[in-house]
């Protein structure tokens, strides 16, 4: 809404009781009606009301005059329904009005009155500094309700941006991370100051679980994500080497607990333990990696070995000229070389196979021709 609040108007507000300002022949009961309901419907969406969007929503739909509208809210700080709030401050009404008269365009927001008791405050403020790692000191109850609301919020935020990792299968979590967005759900259905720390005395024991759960999380996807990529990248890889890696006790039961990490819905509180355990079953698994890579390419080398043999007899038995014999006999025994070298079993497995066709290649084309 924009604002245009005029300084004549504000000038002509009176303070005082309603029923004395306005008279007996005024008809003002649906008037104040529809202004709380306003007032307390945007209380209700976002904690606090701007008295220049009343003003402006109630002149545009009910083409009232803005003197009306502007009277039947100060009346209604006077009948103690709502009251004024401005930096974080309840200010009365007089004081109210003259900040408007100073400067019309003054955002001064409107909130509920009703207050909780200061037992439930103290409650609710022990909980909030269970959520917020330095909270500020707070001994206004429409403070507190805001901070603990723009906590909320950003909980929320957080939550949806988890749950959406957590949705498509490859982080843990779902289930607590929904439940936790359905906590702060029902916290940001109402949003004033009343109904915020009403729900956290209500659910302190809740709210206090549900922080150490955020904190979890929060260290997760912030800080372990990359970890838990490198893990399930590895888990079956390991799965692999499991009849090596059972043979030996200390890695057979690191691995066992490294696996029911892995698999767990909320494994937040052992990922630490897991990027020991991990460590402990790599080393392993990449020992079994070497083994079998130096397998491979001694096989390899022995196939090789064995084409040579047999080409070498073959190119005697055509009597191939000494060209002929080292233009197919020489890259298979370069390859040989060049096999030591090769970081993966796939490479020398690919390496041999293709040097060989190519050689027999050659040779059945002599024996042709």
């Amino acid at each position: 809404m924009e604002k245009g609040l005029k300084r004549k108007w504000i000038k002509d507000i009176a303070l005082g009781p309603r029923q004395l300002l306005f008279g007996l022949d005024l008809d003002d009961t649906r008037l104040t009606e529809r202004v709380l309901t306003r007032i307390t419907g945007l209380c209700r969406e976002h904690g606090r009301a701007a008295i220049h969007d009343i003003v402006a929503d109630a002149s545009s739909r009910d083409d009232l005059p803005e003197t009306e509208i502007l009277q039947t809210i100060f009346g209604l700080v006077h009948e103690l329904k709502i009251c004024f709030y401005h930096h974080g401050c309840r200010i009365p009404a007089d004081e109210a009005k003259q900040r408007l008269i100073k400067n019309p365009d003054t955002d001064l927001g409107l909130v509920h009155n009703e207050a909780v008791p200061a037992s439930t405050f103290q409650a609710v403020y022990r909980v909030f500094q269970k959520i917020e790692a330095e909270p500020a000191a707070y001994h206004d109850q429409h403070d507190l309700a805001f901070a603990i609301l723009q906590a909320m919020i950003r909980w929320h935020t957080d939550l949806k941006t988890w749950y959406a990792m957590a949705a498509a299968g490859a982080y843990p979590g779902k289930d607590l991370i929904r439940t936790l967005m359905d906590l702060v759900g029902q916290l940001l259905e109402n949003r004033t100051a009343h109904a915020v720390l009403t729900f956290c005395f209500n659910q302190k024991e809740v709210l206090t679980a549900a922080a150490r759960q955020m904190d979890k999380l929060r260290r997760f996807y912030t800080g372990d994500i990359a970890f838990w990529d490198e893990l399930s990248a590895a888990m079956p890889q390991f799965e692999q080497n499991l009849p090596r890696i059972s043979q030996d006790p200390e890695t057979a039961e690191a691995y066992h607990q490294l696996a029911d990490i892995a698999g767990a819905s909320d494994p937040f509180d052992r990922i630490f333990t897991a990027r020991d355990l991990f460590d402990t079953v790599n080393r392993f698994h990449q020992q079994i990696e070497i083994e079998k890579l130096e397998d491979c390419r001694q096989l390899a080398k022995n196939r090789i070995d064995a084409a040579i043999d047999k080409l070498s007899k073959g190119l005697t038995s055509i009597q191939a000229d000494p060209d002929t014999r080292n233009h197919i006999l020489l890259p298979l025994r370069m390859s040989q070389k060049k096999i030591d070298s090769l970081p993966g079993i796939g490479q020398v497995n690919q390496t041999c196979r293709d040097v060989i066709d190519l050689a027999m290649d050659q040779f059945e084309a002599l024996t042709e021709s």
